[in-house]
């Protein structure tokens, strides 16, 4: 025992003098007993002070992986606890949920094997990713029109596997009768304005940071009214837009294809998550950096996204809608809803106003379990002015877990053109629940 604190003795000794001889060896000043005393208990101020340069490297090290924890996308699966036939919006959120799970199955195969770092790796994510998103756009799409299909009597649905790239011709559709004029347009446009609402839904969730498969998502859905006039239908029957056109033209309205070009190619150019979301894609393909920051203005800490304008169609024409975020600096959102009517390209016969919004996440009280409240309103006019119709409700989250929250959305529409004329919801009271989940 005696031996043995003679070493540790010799031990410290050797120890103080050897750090006392490093510091003096740098210009230090000469420790007192007391100093070394401490540093020999913590000596991590000492091992900076003599090596600034692997302190620097350590704390570049710890940004970096900081940058790249807050560049990772934040996934989260947004589910109704209903059909996505029966309902637009369930549709919409399982379309953006199955997006999300796909999208962390790439998060795993870019950062874990490390398919990120080679250009062969990125190329191989990107083409997997549109194709997957190419295949989530059409069951989509598709749902849409048989939900509103089998509003008005038989209609037969059916999926069959008959192409891996004509995705349409696996979705077997049809009307077991005749269907009048406004139920075949309501049934071909469908599709179109589901593809527009899950733009829209998909921007909602990306007001910050915008991952590169949600811009492939984003792109896929959005620009797709372009594609219908870039590349007709073949088939014997007429295209969604055509049939939309042919509709209009019936009811003594004179747009035309190229109309309907114009009004998309407006809408698709001038919103600012377009150009995002090809920047996002590109600058994964250049680096490998999944996310990129989204377009906003700051306004002495305030955020406000530039609107993104969705082109929604209905039987008399189509309608802009435009949509702005403002987060303020306590991290509340706020919602700004503008729409109106593109009568004044090629014509139309709707001549509507909708304007109003949404605050998100108001809360209750300070208990991590207690609820935040969403209240919303929206009112709808003509451009005269004229009172058409409204929509107001609440939407509430309720925290189960730290990860997992209920939802619960209560609402009551009036002749409102985004939720009755558009998604196609009864006329009076709705309710709907389900989950949010972020992974």
């Amino acid at each position: 025992m005696k031996l043995y604190r003679t070493i540790k003795n010799a031990g410290k000794k050797v120890l103080i003098s050897g750090l006392a001889l490093t510091a003096l060896a740098i210009g230090a000043e000469k420790l007192n007993a007391q100093t070394v005393r401490e540093q020999n208990i913590n000596p991590a101020p000492i091992v900076q002070a003599l090596t600034a340069k692997p302190l620097e490297s350590i704390i570049q090290e710890k940004q970096e992986l900081k940058e790249k924890k807050e560049a990772m996308p934040e996934r989260k699966l947004i589910l109704d606890f209903a059909s996505p036939v029966s309902s637009f919006e369930a549709n919409s959120n399982l379309w953006y949920s199955a997006n999300q799970l796909f999208g962390k199955g790439s998060d795993f195969l870019g950062t874990r094997l490390e398919l990120d770092k080679s250009l062969l790796g990125r190329f191989t994510l990107l083409s997997a990713d549109v194709y997957r998103s190419l295949w989530l756009r059409m069951a989509s799409h598709e749902l849409s029109h048989i939900k509103e299909g089998k509003k008005y009597g038989s209609y037969e649905s059916r999926f069959e596997m008959n192409s891996l790239l004509d995705l349409a011709n696996n979705f077997i559709k049809k009307f077991n009768y005749k269907p009048t004029d406004q139920e075949l347009v309501k049934e071909r446009i469908a599709g179109i304005n589901q593809d527009e609402f899950n733009s829209y839904n998909l921007f909602k969730n990306s007001i910050d940071r915008l991952a590169f498969d949600d811009g492939i998502s984003f792109l896929l859905s959005k620009l797709w009214d372009i594609g219908y006039n870039l590349y007709p239908c073949e088939s014997s029957e007429l295209g969604d837009v055509s049939s939309y056109v042919n509709h209009l033209n019936k009811k003594g309205i004179s747009l035309s294809t190229k109309d309907h070009l114009l009004q998309s190619v407006l809408a698709d150019a001038l919103s600012i998550q377009t150009w995002d979301s090809l920047k996002a894609v590109y600058n994964y393909f250049k680096t490998g950096e999944r996310t990129i920051k989204s377009t906003a203005l700051n306004l002495s800490g305030t955020t406000v996204t530039l609107p993104l304008i969705n082109h929604y169609l209905t039987e008399n024409g189509s309608f802009y809608n435009l949509s702005s975020f403002i987060r303020l600096k306590e991290k509340k959102l706020i919602e700004l809803s503008l729409g109106i009517d593109a009568d004044f390209i090629g014509g139309g016969k709707v001549d509507c106003l909708r304007f109003g919004g949404q605050y998100s996440d108001l809360d209750l009280g300070e208990h991590k379990y207690i609820p935040t409240v969403s209240p919303f309103a929206y009112i709808n006019t003509t451009k005269s002015l004229n009172y058409q119709g409204f929509s107001v409700g609440i939407e509430a989250k309720l925290p189960v877990t730290k990860t997992t929250k209920l939802r619960a959305k209560v609402e009551y529409n009036h002749d409102d053109m985004i939720e009755n004329r558009i998604k196609g919801k009864d006329e009076g009271l709705n309710f709907v629940a389900g989950l949010y989940v972020q992974f």
